[in-house]
Protein backbone atom coordinates (compact mmCIF):
# COMPACT_ATOMS: atom_id res chain seq x y z
CA UNK A 1 0.00 0.00 0.00
CA UNK A 2 1.40 3.65 -0.74
CA UNK A 3 1.70 6.14 2.13
CA UNK A 4 -1.17 7.99 0.53
CA UNK A 5 -3.25 5.01 0.11
CA UNK A 6 -2.27 4.65 3.93
CA UNK A 7 -2.84 8.06 5.02
CA UNK A 8 -6.24 7.92 3.77
CA UNK A 9 -7.52 4.76 5.37
CA UNK A 10 -6.09 5.93 8.72
CA UNK A 11 -8.34 9.03 8.17
CA UNK A 12 -11.46 6.89 7.41
CA UNK A 13 -10.77 5.07 10.46
CA UNK A 14 -10.55 8.07 12.64
CA UNK A 15 -13.88 9.69 11.22
CA UNK A 16 -15.55 5.89 11.79
CA UNK A 17 -14.43 6.21 15.59
CA UNK A 18 -15.69 10.45 15.59
CA UNK A 19 -18.98 9.11 14.02
CA UNK A 20 -19.47 6.89 16.24
CA UNK A 21 -18.61 8.90 18.99
CA UNK A 22 -21.20 11.23 18.04
CA UNK A 23 -23.46 8.46 17.67
CA UNK A 24 -23.24 7.66 21.22
CA UNK A 25 -23.55 11.48 22.29
CA UNK A 26 -26.74 12.10 23.99
CA UNK A 27 -28.15 15.53 22.17
CA UNK A 28 -31.60 15.31 23.21
CA UNK A 29 -32.97 18.37 24.64
CA UNK A 30 -36.18 19.65 25.21
CA UNK A 31 -37.51 23.06 23.97
CA UNK A 32 -40.53 24.87 25.29
CA UNK A 33 -41.72 28.22 23.76
CA UNK A 34 -44.40 30.08 25.94
CA UNK A 35 -45.88 33.40 25.21
CA UNK A 36 -47.68 34.44 27.92
CA UNK A 37 -50.41 37.63 27.77
CA UNK A 38 -52.82 39.40 30.16
CA UNK A 39 -49.76 39.47 32.59
CA UNK A 40 -49.25 41.65 35.31
CA UNK A 41 -47.80 45.20 33.68
CA UNK A 42 -46.16 45.90 36.75
CA UNK A 43 -44.53 42.44 37.30
CA UNK A 44 -43.40 42.83 33.52
CA UNK A 45 -41.16 46.19 33.58
CA UNK A 46 -39.93 45.18 37.27
CA UNK A 47 -36.14 43.90 36.54
CA UNK A 48 -35.87 42.70 40.11
CA UNK A 49 -39.23 40.29 39.66
CA UNK A 50 -38.57 39.12 36.51
CA UNK A 51 -35.15 38.19 37.91
CA UNK A 52 -36.38 36.09 41.03
CA UNK A 53 -39.14 34.51 38.97
CA UNK A 54 -36.61 33.40 36.23
CA UNK A 55 -34.62 32.26 38.99
CA UNK A 56 -37.81 30.39 40.86
CA UNK A 57 -38.86 28.79 37.22
CA UNK A 58 -35.13 27.44 36.79
CA UNK A 59 -35.10 25.68 40.30
CA UNK A 60 -38.12 24.67 39.85
CA UNK A 61 -37.18 22.89 36.45
CA UNK A 62 -34.50 20.95 38.25
CA UNK A 63 -31.86 23.17 36.67
CA UNK A 64 -28.81 24.20 38.09
CA UNK A 65 -28.38 28.12 37.68
CA UNK A 66 -24.79 29.37 36.34
CA UNK A 67 -25.51 33.04 35.45
CA UNK A 68 -28.74 35.52 35.26
CA UNK A 69 -28.22 38.35 33.20
CA UNK A 70 -31.16 40.79 32.61
CA UNK A 71 -31.60 44.18 30.98
CA UNK A 72 -34.23 46.52 31.96
CA UNK A 73 -36.30 47.95 27.85
CA UNK A 74 -36.41 51.64 27.45
CA UNK A 75 -39.19 53.10 27.69
CA UNK A 76 -40.28 49.81 29.73
CA UNK A 77 -39.89 46.20 29.76
CA UNK A 78 -36.86 43.66 30.75
CA UNK A 79 -35.15 41.18 28.68
CA UNK A 80 -32.91 38.33 29.77
CA UNK A 81 -31.11 35.37 30.19
CA UNK A 82 -30.95 32.51 32.89
CA UNK A 83 -27.67 30.53 32.39
CA UNK A 84 -28.31 26.50 33.44
CA UNK A 85 -26.08 24.29 33.25
CA UNK A 86 -28.73 22.17 31.25
CA UNK A 87 -28.81 25.41 29.30
CA UNK A 88 -30.98 28.48 29.00
CA UNK A 89 -34.49 30.29 30.11
CA UNK A 90 -35.12 33.51 28.45
CA UNK A 91 -37.75 35.85 28.31
CA UNK A 92 -38.25 39.33 26.83
CA UNK A 93 -41.37 41.61 28.46
CA UNK A 94 -43.50 43.91 26.84
CA UNK A 95 -45.82 45.29 30.28
CA UNK A 96 -47.92 47.70 27.69
CA UNK A 97 -49.35 44.56 26.05
CA UNK A 98 -49.48 42.07 29.04
CA UNK A 99 -47.27 40.13 27.55
CA UNK A 100 -43.95 37.77 27.81
CA UNK A 101 -42.06 35.45 25.35
CA UNK A 102 -40.10 33.03 26.73
CA UNK A 103 -38.56 29.95 25.91
CA UNK A 104 -36.45 27.34 27.72
CA UNK A 105 -34.51 24.86 26.43
CA UNK A 106 -32.93 22.15 28.67
CA UNK A 107 -30.59 18.84 27.56
CA UNK A 108 -30.68 17.74 30.57
CA UNK A 109 -33.11 15.92 33.64
CA UNK A 110 -34.80 19.47 33.78
CA UNK A 111 -38.83 19.79 33.89
CA UNK A 112 -39.31 22.82 31.63
CA UNK A 113 -43.18 22.52 32.53
CA UNK A 114 -41.98 23.30 36.31
CA UNK A 115 -40.31 26.29 34.98
CA UNK A 116 -43.88 27.36 33.00
CA UNK A 117 -46.10 26.72 36.44
CA UNK A 118 -43.85 29.42 38.27
CA UNK A 119 -43.87 32.04 35.52
CA UNK A 120 -47.56 31.43 34.38
CA UNK A 121 -48.56 32.38 38.25
CA UNK A 122 -45.57 34.78 38.99
CA UNK A 123 -46.89 36.96 35.60
CA UNK A 124 -50.05 37.12 36.28
CA UNK A 125 -50.75 35.56 32.89
CA UNK A 126 -54.09 34.92 31.98
CA UNK A 127 -53.38 32.73 28.94
CA UNK A 128 -50.34 30.76 27.87
CA UNK A 129 -49.74 29.13 24.33
CA UNK A 130 -47.17 26.91 24.74
CA UNK A 131 -44.86 24.74 21.96
CA UNK A 132 -42.93 21.60 23.37
CA UNK A 133 -40.19 20.76 20.58
CA UNK A 134 -37.63 17.54 21.28
CA UNK A 135 -34.52 18.31 19.89
CA UNK A 136 -31.08 17.23 19.19
CA UNK A 137 -33.03 13.26 17.94
CA UNK A 138 -30.18 12.80 15.65
CA UNK A 139 -29.79 9.88 13.29
CA UNK A 140 -31.12 10.00 9.72
CA UNK A 141 -34.32 11.50 10.15
CA UNK A 142 -35.49 14.82 11.74
CA UNK A 143 -33.26 15.97 14.41
CA UNK A 144 -36.66 17.83 15.79
CA UNK A 145 -40.28 17.06 16.54
CA UNK A 146 -42.62 19.03 18.08
CA UNK A 147 -44.78 16.93 20.45
CA UNK A 148 -47.70 19.33 21.82
CA UNK A 149 -49.10 23.06 20.95
CA UNK A 150 -50.96 23.99 23.79
CA UNK A 151 -53.14 26.83 25.30
CA UNK A 152 -53.83 27.32 29.11
CA UNK A 153 -56.71 29.79 30.49
CA UNK A 154 -56.09 31.22 33.65
CA UNK A 155 -59.46 31.73 35.53
CA UNK A 156 -59.35 32.79 39.09
CA UNK A 157 -56.53 31.30 40.15
CA UNK A 158 -57.01 28.24 37.95
CA UNK A 159 -54.90 26.88 35.80
CA UNK A 160 -56.65 24.58 32.98
CA UNK A 161 -56.31 23.49 29.39
CA UNK A 162 -58.36 24.96 26.70
CA UNK A 163 -56.81 23.01 23.58
CA UNK A 164 -54.46 20.49 23.21
CA UNK A 165 -52.81 19.64 19.77
CA UNK A 166 -49.87 16.92 19.62
CA UNK A 167 -48.00 15.74 16.84
CA UNK A 168 -47.36 12.04 16.55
Amino acid sequence: MTRAGAALQRMLQVRGRERERYRALNTRGRHLLVEYTGCDACVLDDLKSVEMLMCEAAVAAGTRIVASVLQPFEPQGVTGVVVVEESHLSIHTWPEHGYAAVDFFTCGSGTPEGAHQVLMAGLKATRAEKIYVERGMGGTGPGMAMRSHVVELREEGVCAPTCTVTAS
